[in-house]
């Protein structure tokens, strides 16, 4: 999605580490709650950082005080859905609901979704659900994997990015109840095929 002179690459600094400060996340969140009405309403490439700013009424540096560009907002914006994913990937497999209430809110949202997962961006997602299943699998007890946790978590990121983005190509049929039951079990399957 970054591409050299985009508005979303045109600052590389990491961001300050937001705090427990109610202005602070009054702050992100009006920026987020910026991003996700741009995002339903105009395709994401066409989105700046100097909108969103506008849009939460703050100004480009303190934006980049939270964000280090737009990548990170998305991810933001996305961190519930991601975490759901992620949740996956423990023993326990996470909580059916909520991946339930994420399949259907994909579905509902498919159009934008399947942009988002066929395009730059997706690289993006996936990425940051390998990360947020990294640190998932590094939690549980005395497991050893047959290749590192990093390349464990990008494989079970992969996999669930591409059933996903499958899924909403319609070519196929398959109910949001049907795709959770499917991304759970397949995940707990690759999941358990890379453990030592």
């Amino acid at each position: 999605m970054s591409n050299p002179g985009s508005p979303s690459s045109d600052r590389q600094t990491a961001p300050q580490t937001a705090t427990q400060d109610p202005r602070a996340q009054q702050t992100r969140s009006a920026i987020i709650a910026s991003f996700n009405e741009r995002v339903l309403e105009q395709p994401l490439d066409a989105i700046n950082v100097s909108q969103l700013a506008q849009d939460a009424g703050v100004g480009r540096s303190t934006l980049y005080e939270h964000f280090r560009n737009k990548d990170d907002v998305l991810i933001a914006s996305m961190r519930h859905m991601l975490d759901a994913l992620a949740d996956t990937t423990r023993d326990q497999g996470g909580d059916p609901a909520r991946v339930q209430s994420l399949m259907e809110h994909l579905w509902e949202n498919r159009l934008r979704a399947r942009v988002m997962l066929t395009s730059d961006t997706a690289a993006v997602i996936t990425r940051a659900l390998a990360e947020a299943i990294e640190s998932r699998l590094h939690a549980l007890p005395t497991t050893t994997w047959t290749l590192p946790v990093p390349m464990v978590a990008a494989c079970l990121a992969e996999c669930q990015i591409a059933l996903i983005r499958t899924w909403l190509q319609e070519r196929w049929p398959a109910d949001a109840t049907t795709m959770t039951h499917s991304l759970t079990r397949v995940t707990a399957a690759t999941r358990d095929s890379l453990k030592g």
